[in-house]
């Protein structure tokens, strides 16, 4: 009688064993794996030419937990441009708090611009304005000049980043 040998058994075990080191939820990472441990932008709500609407707020994910008493209109710029592309001289009010990453049992990770909500019936005594195009800049480098948003560690963002917006018409 001839025996045969069972390959499936090692399979079944290394599954088992991933399974295992997979299992229980949610997590808040302090670094995201292929990082480096670089303090970096991983992605930005909008998108890169996306479109807000007047009270949506911007959220941007990084690899690190944020410094948020770093988070201002300095180490978050903001440009605004007409639809024509003409520079206008106004820059957005509202407010930085931190959110969660997808994944992420606590805030920490996600950096949150929420505009101030208008009041008129014209919509433009809010943070954004309509038929605007925003360019936001977020510094890299240094962190000594105050100029650059820092992780909970004090790093400050390793690459500049910028990404493009436009706001609804009204």
């Amino acid at each position: 009688m001839q025996t045969r040998t069972h390959l499936w058994f090692p399979a079944v075990a290394a599954a088992a064993a991933l399974l295992a080191g997979c299992s229980g939820g949610g997590s808040n990472p302090s670094s995201v794996k292929g990082t480096s441990g670089d303090f970096l932008v991983l992605r930005t709500t909008p998108p890169n030419n996306g479109k807000l609407f007047l009270t949506e707020p911007i959220r941007i994910d990084f690899s690190k937990q944020v410094d948020i008493s770093t988070a201002d209109l300095n180490t978050v710029s903001f440009q605004v441009f007409d639809l024509t592309g003409k520079p206008l001289n106004e820059q957005p009010a509202g407010s930085f708090s931190l959110g969660r990453t997808a994944g992420d049992d606590t805030p920490g990770r996600q950096l949150v611009f929420s505009p101030k909500f208008p009041t008129n019936n014209t919509f433009d005594d809010g943070g954004f304005k309509p038929a605007r195009e925003y360019v936001v800049q977020l510094v890299g480098g240094d962190q000594r000049n105050n100029t650059v948003l820092r992780d909970s560690a004090g790093r400050g963002l390793a690459q500049p980043i910028s990404f493009v917006f436009r706001t609804a018409d009204g």
